[in-house]
């Protein structure tokens, strides 16, 4: 078992990841970041010995002579190099690119939000030690670690991410003929990552409570021809009730008492019912801080069926491990647990969980 005086000394050892040194030989990359930044980091790659093919300009800020991308392009399956420091600004779509992406300077000290104060970890090392030796692998527990570290330093550079694209872990994703629910769908991208994955034979319940983005799911459910999805309008939640929502055209729609919109909130255990479905495959939740919430009203569903679950755990700094601690206390050591992040800022932190067999 993992111990406290292991738990610091393994946070000592964490070392930056990702940085543009790590490609074995210089080679072709396209730069991506910050685009004021292009101009000097294109010259000293190229005085590296690096070919810079193209860059992600979202905005056509950069003027270099060289192909300019946006998120919408297929971008050449290429070394990624961020230029500049991470911001929310610049997170979005790189994210999905991110088992590619390198830094050319370590980032920094770029962000305070999710920070650990000096005392987090002391006042939490139980939890912490008892979520370590409760994940499954050891890439898992690397990543704890990084994550731990970034968070207390404030440095983005030290999170390891993964490999594999969100929602597509080795072990925890969706298959051919599953059903999946997808609560949190945002604009239908995940949508459409399961559509595509789980095929004719299954079905993709996605849900999505702000009126903007559910109207931008159904767009693209239609043009997509996505005819195993099914959009549900509405939030997940503990209970049946009518609550605030703060509506936003960006991916941080939420729940809050703030909010001027009245949006109807069910339980997942309720829509499973409704819809007479029979079987749940997967339960993806990426729900902005509510996920505790919306599985306590998914109880009967996880119980009856152990579907895999894919949960973001990064909106409250508490989530890593309470989400973990609520599936091992309600449903008795029936899960094993991964941890998979999937971007250079402190989002996209998801708790994979399967039947333990």
């Amino acid at each position: 078992m993992f111990s406290f005086e292991d738990l610091m000394s393994a946070l000592q050892s964490v070392e930056l990841s990702r940085s543009v040194l790590d490609i074995s030989n210089p080679e072709t990359v396209i730069l991506t970041g910050v685009p004021e930044k292009f101009s000097a980091v294109k010259n000293r790659l190229e005085a590296a010995g690096f070919v810079v093919h193209g860059c992600i300009d979202p905005f056509d800020q950069a003027d270099l002579g060289i192909p300019s991308y946006s998120l919408k392009h297929v971008i050449p399956d290429l070394p990624l190099v961020f230029a500049g420091r991470p911001s929310k600004q610049w997170f979005n779509g790189v994210s999905k690119q991110m088992s590619r992406v390198f830094w050319f300077d370590p980032p920094g000290h770029n962000h305070q939000k999710m920070a650990y104060d000096p005392d987090f970890v002391i006042n939490n090392y139980h939890a912490l030690l008892r979520l370590y030796n409760d994940l499954a692998d050891d890439e898992s527990k690397s990543v704890l670690l990084s994550i731990v570290k970034a968070r207390f330093s404030g440095d983005a550079g030290y999170y390891l991410t993964a490999d594999y694209a969100e929602y597509d872990h080795p072990t925890v994703k969706p298959l051919g003929g599953d059903i999946v629910i997808d609560a949190g769908a945002f604009d239908g991208d995940t949508a459409e990552q399961f559509s595509r994955a789980v095929g004719e034979q299954g079905r993709v319940i996605s849900i999505e409570a702000s009126e903007h983005n559910f109207h931008k799911l159904c767009i693209r459910v239609a043009e997509q021809r996505l005819l195993n999805v099914i959009p549900v309008f509405g939030a997940v939640w503990s209970d049946m009730d009518l609550l605030n929502f703060s509506g936003s055209v960006e991916a941080s729609s939420m729940i809050t008492k703030s909010g001027k919109d009245l949006v109807p909130a069910f339980t997942i255990d309720s829509l499973v019912d409704r819809l007479s479905l029979p079987k749940v495959d997967l339960i993806k939740m990426d729900i902005e801080g509510v996920e505790k919430d919306c599985l306590l009203g998914s109880v009967k569903t996880i119980s009856k069926h152990l579907p895999k679950l894919q949960i973001s755990a990064y909106h409250k700094n508490n989530d890593l491990w309470e989400i973990k601690d609520f599936l091992q206390s309600t449903f008795e050591d029936r899960y094993r647990f991964y941890l998979g992040h999937h971007n250079y800022y402190h989002t996209e932190t998801d708790l994979y969980c399967v039947k333990d067999v």
